[in-house]
């Protein structure tokens, strides 16, 4: 399956799932693209984001609307639409985590009146459980198809996800142009980056690696209870106590991850490392690179004793002097104003 993402504005995205039968006979696929909310509703009171109304996924003539607090109302349109809608909670199931480990959440307890829980797709379509999931109203939601795909052949499903503000009449009429205009918009920036005259398998390569530095650039947010439970919610605490060496952690920013899976976190070797090839991108975001030198130094990503570390899950760990060197790195091709920067950048290189 290929998965393309198009973007009409801001808040009107367009997904082109193409998905293809390799194999000598025909077959059937099942397709469930999915739309949820992050849980925060879970979070409690000492935090902002848990103080939000829980949002809610409902349907909307063929398609859905997602109503949220804070991030407005947004429609998700399919075509073709999908066999039926699926619905159930963004809540983790603690019979398949483990009851005695969440056995003191509230919603546990409301998994035995019948609580829906994030697992529940998976158990619509393998297990055939249709009481898994729910059909009107949710804070997870999936499109169920079952798509007949003859051997060598493909199925396509087009997705747009648009603020209500924003929604069109029609909405895939202009679809395939946007998504034209946007590929035609990405050529023509990589050719201006990639050195014309390399073999293609090479340039295919380079473009995959810039445009993993952009795919991965993300909104990261991390607060650490610990941060809450003592009071201190602002830059003006540290980020760990030396005695029990326990994250405390209040990350809110923008950043670029080497994987799209597994552990999420701030280790400096990654977030200023990638600045440096992202530089080469020249100067649609300036500054880009000095606010993530910078953004290291804050006292909330810092050791009580001034340590830069290497992860946020252990602060006793070190990287090498990665910071210095990418300082360096992001100064060496400009001039004078420069000086600024490092006073505020490099005072711990």
């Amino acid at each position: 399956m290929v998965a393309e993402y198009a973007k009409a504005s801001p808040d009107d995205i367009l997904v082109r799932l193409t998905v293809a039968n390799r194999g000598p006979t025909a077959a059937v696929l099942h397709l469930l693209p999915t739309l949820w909310f992050r849980n925060t509703w879970t979070w409690g009171s000492a935090y902002d984001e848990g103080r939000w109304a829980k949002p809610r996924i409902v349907r909307l003539n063929s398609g859905l609307l997602a109503d949220h607090e804070t991030l407005g109302r947004f429609r998700l349109a399919a075509d073709p639409a999908p066999r039926d809608w699926a619905f159930t909670e963004n809540e983790t199931n603690p019979r398949v985590f483990g009851e005695s480990i969440l056995a003191s959440a509230d919603w546990a307890i409301d998994l035995a009146r019948g609580a829906h829980c994030k697992d529940a797709f998976h158990r619509l379509v393998v297990n055939g459980d249709r009481t898994a999931v729910q059909w009107d109203a949710g804070t997870k939601a999936a499109g169920v198809y079952e798509l007949a795909i003859p051997a060598g052949g493909e199925a396509v499903v087009r997705l747009r996800l648009t603020a209500e503000s924003e929604a069109p009449a029609d909405t895939f009429t202009d679809f395939d142009r946007l998504f034209a205009d946007r590929v035609r918009e990405a050529d023509e920036f990589y050719a201006a980056k990639i050195p014309a005259g390399i073999p293609p398998e090479t340039a295919a390569v380079s473009r995959q690696a810039y445009a993993g530095l952009l795919w991965s650039e993300q909104f990261y947010q991390l607060r650490h209870p610990g941060l809450v439970e003592r009071g201190q919610k602002s830059s003006q605490s540290a980020c760990c106590t030396r005695e029990s060496q326990k994250p405390r952690l209040a990350a809110s920013l923008c950043q670029r991850r080497t994987e799209r899976a597994g552990q999420v976190g701030v280790p400096g070797i990654f977030r200023l490392g990638h600045c440096v090839p992202r530089s080469s991108f020249g100067p649609r975001r300036p500054g880009i690179r000095q606010a993530a030198a910078r953004s290291s130094l804050a006292e909330w990503y810092l050791h009580p004793n001034g340590q830069l570390p290497a992860f946020e899950y252990d602060l006793s760990n070190v990287d090498p002097p990665v910071h210095a060197w990418a300082c360096w790195q992001y100064t060496r091709p400009t001039e004078s104003p420069t000086c600024r920067f490092w006073s505020g950048a490099s005072i711990s290189c």
